[in-house]
């Protein structure tokens, strides 16, 4: 199978409720498709992070470097390879938010005046996210899930798996993030040897609603097969995937931030 056959495409789309607050979307995503193999990963701020969106593009620039780089050499063949390339990828991704956090200061003597740009320093916290990150070579899909979201995958007479899934903590309402204590040791592993492989979805909280039944975590055919005879023919133009993401049919189902990156085989 050669990846580079694979067409492309994704879109990250603020939801009506970030639109009607004044708000951006805080959902980002990236890809790198290069000779054999194809990184792709996905991220969903926390709303609740004020720096969330700047949060979730860092994770997904980082984490698709990282791969990317580790698998310029050979790529894993056993499940505890792809683990290991896996987690340094998300941890380089943890590392680069790290970074974004100014160092601590010095406290101000008794009286003295905080300068006001170290009195809004940023804690890691503010750069909260979910991560899904997700290799496909020749023979294998590999992912990493830290917190909500989904991946998908279609063989080619259209038969659909959901190899990772939403990745809640206790309670349905509460996820896990990057930025958490221990993020690794949460995090949600789906590492198959795969035969007959056609198209793969990555997708954010935003359209789970959408895309699965949650009760069971099984693809919803009818969101998905459209969406990849789409990405068949689209040719790497993600107009109409935003429209899509965009129009009010979606909106009816979902106010949340919407992110989706389809990869297919025409």
């Amino acid at each position: 199978m050669a990846q580079q056959d694979w067409q492309v495409i994704g879109a990250s789309v603020a939801g009506s409720a970030h639109t009607r607050a004044g708000r951006p979307g805080e959902d980002a995503h990236a890809w790198r498709r290069s000779a054999g193999l194809l990184v792709l990963a996905v991220a969903d701020g926390a709303g609740s992070a004020a720096r969330a969106a700047e949060g979730a593009t860092c994770a997904v620039t980082v984490a698709v470097d990282a791969a990317d780089h580790a698998l310029a050499g050979m790529a894993p063949t056993t499940v505890a390879g792809w683990q290991a390339l896996l987690s340094q990828a998300v941890q380089a991704a943890r590392t680069a938010l790290e970074a974004l956090v100014p160092p601590a200061t010095v406290a101000p003597a008794a009286g003295a005046l905080l300068d006001p740009a170290l009195a809004a320093a940023a804690t890691l916290r503010d750069f909260a996210t979910t991560l899904l990150l997700a290799v496909v070579t020749a023979e294998w899909v590999a992912a990493l899930q830290i917190g909500d979201g989904a991946l998908v995958i279609s063989d080619s007479a259209g038969a659909l798996t959901v190899v990772t899934h939403p990745n809640h903590g206790e309670y349905l309402n509460e996820t896990l993030f990057l930025t958490g204590d221990d993020p690794l040791a949460g995090a949600q592993f789906a590492i198959r040897q795969v035969a007959d492989l056609r198209a793969v979805a990555l997708l954010t909280d935003g359209l789970q609603a959408l895309a699965l039944t949650l009760a069971d975590n099984t693809p919803h055919g009818p969101f998905f097969v459209p969406l990849f005879a789409h990405a068949a023919q689209a040719a790497g133009d993600a107009a109409q995937l935003t429209a899509f993401l965009d129009s009010a049919r979606v909106a009816e189902r979902t106010d949340d931030d919407k992110t989706l990156l389809l990869a297919v085989r025409p």
